[in-house]
C-alpha cells in the first residue's frame, strides 16, 4: 500500500477539519506565547521537545493559535540563548587568569544574594512542597559564603592592591602587569556587558515591533529566512517545515473496495498517547452518556429510519442551527460556531495492532508519521462500527474571547438492535497563564534592557553553571532500543495552546460563558435525539427523562453509578469555583 500525498489540500481541510471562518482581529494567545518563548526559556525548550525532534509524531491541532508561529519563535529564542550563553562563557573563562580572585569572590556572593529571590520564585511555582528545603540550601550557602568569602573580601577592603609599596613602588615590570590585569578586566567586563545588553535588546526590539498590544504577528512562512536561523539545528527546521507548510497524507483503498459515493469526504486522524484522547481540546468539562431501550410507539407511523448515521445527521443540523441564533452569545459569537469530524486513535494500541491488516489505514509502517487523513470508506465504516481503539466523533466548537477561550464538544453515538447509545464530552480550553500576558504591562522604556542587562551581568557568576548545561545539553529525539517500536513516537500528547494554559477562568463572565455556550448545545443535541426517536416511530420518555436527570443534577461519567447512567449529586457545571465575595 502506498502513501498518497498532496498538497495542503484546503478543500479537505475546510470541509471535513473544522471550517475556519475569517480570522479575527485579534490574535492575543498567538502573541502573548511568541513573546513568551523569548521570556521563559523553559516554555521554549518544553515546546521543541515536544513537537519539534520526533519525525513521526504527527502535527497536533491547535485551535486558537498560530502553532507554526509560536514554535519559530521558540526555535530561534533558544539559539539565541545558545550564542548568548557560548560568548559569555568564552569571556568569563579568559577573564579568569587576570582577575583577581578576591573580585571574583565577592561577585560570586552578590551573583548568588541577587539569584536567591529568582530561584525561590521559580521553586515555589513548580513545587510548594519544595519550601522547606529552600530555606535550608539557602542558609547553607550563607555559612560557606561567609566562611570563604569574607577573609578575602576583608583582605581587599582592608588593603585594595594587595601592598600599596607593591603597586607603587616596587618594580616596573610588576606595575605593568598590574595595570594590564586591570585593563583587561575592564574591557572584559565591558564585552560581557555588551552581550548581555544586546540580548536585552533583541528580547525588547521583538516585544516593542512584534509582540506587544496591537501589534500584529507576521506569519512564520514570511520570515523563514531570519539570519539566526542560519546557526539553528537542521532537526528543528526540517520538523518546523511539517507546521509551516503542512502537507495531507492518506492511505490508498485496497483495489477491490468501492468508493465511497458523495458527498462523503476524508476525516482528520488524530492519534494521541497517554489517557486523554482530545487533544488540543483542552480538559474535559463533565462528560457523560446515557444508553436507552428503543421502544416503538403504538400506531405510530415512522417518517425516518433510525440509523447511526441518521442521528449524527440530526445533531449536527440541530446544533448547527445555532448560528442563526448570533443574539444568544456575546459579540455574536455563535455565527462562528464550527464543526468538524474526527477519528482518534491510540498510540498504544495501534503499535499493538499493527499484524492488523486495518491498521494500515493510520499507520503504512514502523518509522513513518501516521496518516493525516482517513479515506471516507474507512472512516464510514468506524462511524457505524467503532473499534475498540479508534472511534470517531463529531467535533463542535467555539473561539471565543480573542481566540483565549475555546469551547469543544465532541458527540459520539450509536444505534443497534433495539438500543441507543449517546456520548457528550465537552472540553474548554482555558486563557492562557497569566505569567505569559505579562508583556502588556511591561515598560515600554528602552532602560529596562539596560537596567536588566546590568543586573545579568552582577549575577552572571552565579547563573555560569545554568547557562553551561543549557549550552551544552541538546535537545534529541526519544533513543529507540533495537527491534522496539515505541508508541510515544507516534502519538501526541498536549498541544502548544494547552501546555501554556492556566487551571482556571479569568473572570466570572468566562465562567458562564462556559456555561451558556455548553448549555445552549446541550439542549439542542437533547431536543435532535428526541425529534429522531419521536420521528422514527419510538418512545423518547426514557431519553427524556434520563436527560433531565443530566440536566437537574450534572449527570456526569465520572460520578457513582446508577442504573444506565452515571449520576453525582452535588457536581457542578464546569471545574471553575466562582469568585467569592470578599468581606468590608
Amino acid at each position: 500500500m502506498t502513501t498518497q500525498e498532496t498538497s495542503p489540500a484546503r478543500h479537505l481541510a475546510h470541509d471535513n477539519g473544522l471550517r475556519h471562518a475569517a480570522p479575527p482581529v485579534r490574535d492575543d494567545t498567538t502573541r502573548y506565547l511568541c513573546a513568551a518563548a523569548h521570556l521563559d526559556k523553559e516554555f521554549a525548550n518544553a515546546t521543541i521537545r515536544e513537537f519539534l525532534v520526533e519525525d513521526t509524531r504527527p502535527v497536533p491541532p491547535s485551535a486558537g493559535i498560530d502553532a507554526a508561529a509560536v514554535l519559530g519563535e521558540a526555535v530561534a529564542a533558544r539559539t539565541r540563548r545558545k550564542l548568548r550563553d557560548i560568548g559569555l562563557i568564552v569571556l568569563l573563562f579568559g577573564m579568569l587568569f587576570v582577575v583577581p580572585m578576591e573580585m571574583l569572590a565577592v561577585w560570586l556572593a552578590i551573583g548568588i544574594a541577587l539569584s536567591v529571590p529568582a530561584m525561590t520564585t521559580s521553586l515555589r511555582k513548580r513545587d510548594l512542597s519544595a519550601q522547606p528545603v529552600l530555606y535550608l540550601v539557602g542558609g547553607a550557602a550563607v555559612i560557606v559564603l561567609a566562611v570563604i568569602v569574607w577573609p578575602e573580601l576583608e583582605k581587599l577592603l582592608s588593603d585594595p592592591f594587595g601592598g600599596s609599596s607593591s603597586y607603587y613602588y616596587g618594580p616596573v615590570e610588576s606595575r605593568t602587569e598590574v595595570i594590564v590585569d586591570i585593563v583587561f578586566t575592564v574591557l572584559g567586563i565591558a564585552a560581557l556587558l555588551a552581550v548581555l545588553l544586546a540580548d536585552r535588546l533583541a528580547v525588547w526590539k521583538h516585544l516593542n515591533e512584534r509582540f506587544w498590544p496591537d501589534r500584529r504577528v507576521t506569519s512564520l512562512a514570511h520570515t523563514f529566512n531570519r539570519a539566526i536561523f542560519q546557526y539553528t539545528p537542521e532537526l528543528f527546521l526540517t520538523q518546523l517545515r511539517r507546521f509551516v507548510t503542512p502537507r495531507t497524507t492518506m492511505s490508498t483503498p485496497p483495489p477491490d473496495e468501492s468508493p465511497m459515493p458523495l458527498p462523503a469526504k476524508p476525516a482528520p486522524l488524530l492519534v494521541y498517547r497517554d489517557y486523554v484522547p482530545f487533544v488540543g481540546a483542552g480538559q474535559p468539562e463533565d462528560p457523560w452518556s446515557i444508553a436507552v431501550p428503543l421502544e416503538e410507539l403504538p400506531d405510530a407511523e415512522a417518517t425516518v429510519e433510525l440509523t447511526t448515521d441518521a442521528l449524527y445527521a440530526g445533531i449536527r443540523a440541530e446544533i448547527e442551527s445555532l448560528r442563526n441564533a448570533v443574539t444568544l452569545a456575546p459579540g455574536r459569537r455563535l455565527r462562528n460556531l464550527d464543526f468538524g469530524e474526527r477519528v482518534i486513535v491510540s498510540a498504544d494500541e495501534l503499535i499493538d495492532h499493527l499484524s492488523d491488516p486495518s491498521a494500515a489505514d493510520f499507520l503504512k509502517q514502523p518509522g513513518q508519521a501516521p496518516f493525516t487523513m482517513l479515506r471516507p470508506e474507512r472512516v464510514q465504516s468506524i462511524k457505524v462500527e467503532p473499534v475498540e481503539w479508534a472511534r470517531y466523533y463529531q467535533c463542535y466548537e467555539i473561539e471565543t474571547w480573542d481566540r483565549d477561550l475555546v469551547v469543544s464538544v465532541y458527540v459520539h453515538v450509536a444505534v443497534g438492535a433495539g438500543a441507543l447509545y449517546v456520548e457528550w464530552t465537552p472540553c474548554v480550553l482555558r486563557p492562557i497563564k497569566k505569567e505569559y500576558r505579562e508583556i502588556d504591562t511591561m515598560s515600554r522604556s528602552l532602560w529596562r534592557p539596560l537596567l536588566n542587562a546590568v543586573v545579568d551581568l552582577l549575577r552572571l557568576p552565579a547563573t555560569i553553571p545554568g547557562r553551561f548545561a543549557h549550552t551544552f545539553k541538546f535537545i534529541r529525539p526519544t533513543r529507540h532500543h533495537l527491534g522496539v517500536v515505541d508508541p510515544d513516537s507516534y502519538g501526541v500528547a498536549n498541544s502548544l495552546r494547552e501546555l501554556a494554559s492556566a487551571s482556571r477562568v479569568d473572570n466570572y463572565f468566562q465562567f458562564s460563558d462556559i456555561d451558556r455556550y455548553l448549555k445552549m448545545m446541550e439542549s439542542r443535541l437533547m431536543l435532535a435525539v428526541s425529534r429522531m426517536m419521536r420521528a422514527a416511530g419510538y418512545s423518547p420518555a426514557s431519553f427524556d427523562e434520563q436527560a433531565a436527570t443530566v440536566v437537574n443534577n450534572n449527570v456526569t461519567i465520572g460520578g457513582s453509578v446508577g442504573g444506565n447512567f452515571v449520576a453525582g449529586d452535588r457536581n457542578k457545571v464546569g471545574t471553575e469555583e466562582a469568585p467569592k465575595s470578599r468581606g468590608r
